[in-house]
């Protein structure tokens, strides 16, 4: 009787698990639109200001060397703010178009200076900031992206992203009698934007799901977000 009650027992336990099983991992089928929102953190533009001011005359003459440059805080100073549309196609392929913005900062440090702290008697030493830089780039990118699985409550899925983007830099000269020159000019381009994310996992219900995608390119290393599918 005990082993009778023990074999119901595991029974009952296999087909509990089988059906939840079922409803996790369930495919899906996929929605005709969505629309996504995400942040990225990172981006292929974070030395981008290098190459820019290695090749201005000025900066040249004053003895500047792309060493000399030291950025601030990358995670807050390099974000990426996107949307993204996509058209399913069926139930394995999507197409659609993403459009987005980049905002980079960087600081530029001179020669070490010397101060005089009046509370602990005594002499140090700093990097004086001597200029600083704003990166504005805005970007449209047809966009399309494969599906490895999609189940009920989550899927993976690669996408790559190709277009273009309008670039305005701007500079300040922050010690125009210090020897270093940054009068390089702003730099109004437009540019290639692409994006390449062979990683992206999509967690949460049929319409509204979280989304988390690793990557190279203009939507960044790394992003996360929401997608709404309708």
């Amino acid at each position: 009787m005990k082993v009778f009650s023990a074999c119901s027992g595991v029974l009952c336990a296999f087909m509990f698990s089988t059906s939840a099983s079922a409803q996790v991992f369930r495919v899906e089928d996929m929605p005709k639109h969505s629309i996504s929102f995400n942040i990225g953190f990172e981006n292929c533009l974070t030395d981008n200001n290098t190459e820019h001011y290695e090749s201005c005359p000025t900066l040249k003459s004053s003895g500047f060397k792309s060493s000399d440059k030291e950025k601030g805080d990358d995670l807050k100073n390099s974000l990426s703010f996107n949307a993204i549309y996509f058209r399913n196609l069926n139930n394995r392929f999507a197409a659609g178009v993403q459009a987005g913005v980049i905002y980079n900062y960087d600081s530029f440090y001179g020669s070490e200076n010397t101060g005089y702290d009046n509370k602990w008697n005594e002499f140090y030493t700093y990097d004086k900031n001597v200029a600083e830089v704003a990166d504005l780039h805005i970007y449209v990118m047809p966009t399309a992206k494969a599906y490895w699985f999609n189940y009920s409550h989550v899927a993976m899925y690669s996408r790559v992203a190709a277009g273009v983007a309008y670039r305005h830099m701007t500079e300040e000269d922050l010690e125009p009698n210090d020897g270093i020159d940054f009068n390089c000019g702003t730099d109004n381009t437009i540019k290639f934007a692409y994006q390449l994310s062979p990683i992206c996992v999509e967690v949460g219900g049929y319409a509204l799901r979280a989304v988390l995608e690793a990557g190279y390119g203009y939507n960044g290393y790394f992003s996360a977000g929401i997608r709404y599918a309708f």
